[in-house]
């Protein structure tokens, strides 16, 4: 018969095993790095893989893949780095100018622009912007070539220029057509240099209106293309929600002038909005009515006239305290 200490013993190494668990082991977390992201959804399990990728216009630095190793750590053990690309210095163009607006994009890295224009006498061939590439390229470098004419009118003044090219005395011009900038195109198929003169001068880029996008259930604009550009010399098509009313007035319109939008009245001069660039308010459009049906606010620039009578009273009591002082 066992004995008083086998049961104890028994007892005691049956509690302990009841008592043991396994757990899975799993790897932490791994910060994405800047500029780039994850390609995979991971489980942070042993075996298991995580990988990373760097955005657009960036290059890695370190392994993309990190492996969870059992021990619950990753093999590597950090993260790769993500670099802008640089494209180098532009260099100079031959008998020609470049400027790089660095304001937002450090200069010659990725989504830099160069702008070239041609001294007097010589024509661009090739893009008068040249950007600075994802693959750390920049885009094919444009020359500037000889011409007896004068220089061809706006050639170097119309953002809506894509390119032009100049080819045994014809010069050609291609619009620019993205989601920032659109142009189109008017006059002559090209402008032949004879006898230095321009056979023609009616080739041109003209520049569309972008118009930004608005606050949901506020304007509904109705002629615009995919990219919210008015096209030039078209009015503006738009109505403004319930509860609120037009700010210009019934025999106004809003035009697009080769990329201004302008508030057009007969007999009157044109008035250019500044309204369609980046800050840009909806209630330049359309403001709000009270319940009485009148407008609270105007951002046009009409005062009425009781607050031009009060701005006199206040300045000549004012002016009276000042007297007696």
């Amino acid at each position: 018969m066992p004995s008083a200490h086998y049961w104890v013993s028994l007892i005691i190494m049956t509690y302990f095993v009841s008592t043991i668990k396994c757990q899975e082991t799993t790897c932490g977390h791994v910060p994405t790095p800047d500029n780039g992201y994850r390609f995979n959804e991971p489980t942070y399990e042993v075996g298991t893989f995580i990988v990373f990728r760097c955005n657009e216009g960036y290059e890695r630095t370190g392994l993309p893949k990190l492996l969870c190793r059992s021990d619950g750590q990753w093999n590597p053990e950090t993260a790769p780095t993500c670099t802008i690309r640089d494209c180098g210095e532009f260099g100079e163009v031959l008998n020609g100018e470049t400027f790089q607006d660095n304001t937002f994009v450090e200069r010659n890295k990725y989504g830099s622009v160069v702008e070239v224009t041609c001294y007097n006498g010589y024509v661009l061939n090739g893009n008068s912007e040249v950007k600075c590439q994802s693959n750390g390229q920049w885009e094919d470098k444009p020359t500037c070539l000889q011409t007896t004419c004068a220089p061809y009118p706006g050639l170097n003044d119309s953002r809506c220029i894509l390119k032009t090219r100049y080819s045994n005395f014809r010069l050609f011009m291609v619009c620019r057509n993205d989601d920032i900038v659109s142009g189109t195109k008017v006059g002559s198929r090209y402008s032949q240099c004879d006898n230095h003169e321009w056979n023609n001068l009616d080739m041109a880029c003209i520049c569309n209106c972008k118009i930004p996008e608005f606050p949901p259930n506020t304007i509904e604009v109705k002629n615009l293309d995919e990219n919210r550009f008015l096209s030039h010399g078209q009015i503006l098509d738009y109505s403004c929600s319930v509860d609120t009313i037009k700010t210009i007035s019934k025999d106004q319109s809003i035009i697009c002038e080769n990329g201004n939008s302008m508030i057009q009245s007969p007999n009157k001069e044109d008035i250019v909005l500044s309204l369609f660039n980046q800050a840009f308010n909806e209630t330049e459009l359309c403001n709000t009515v009270d319940k009485n049906g009148d407008k609270r606010t105007s951002n046009l620039g009409h005062n009425s006239g009781c607050s031009i009578v009060t701005d006199l009273i206040l300045l000549l009591f004012v002016s009276f305290v000042l007297i007696a002082i």
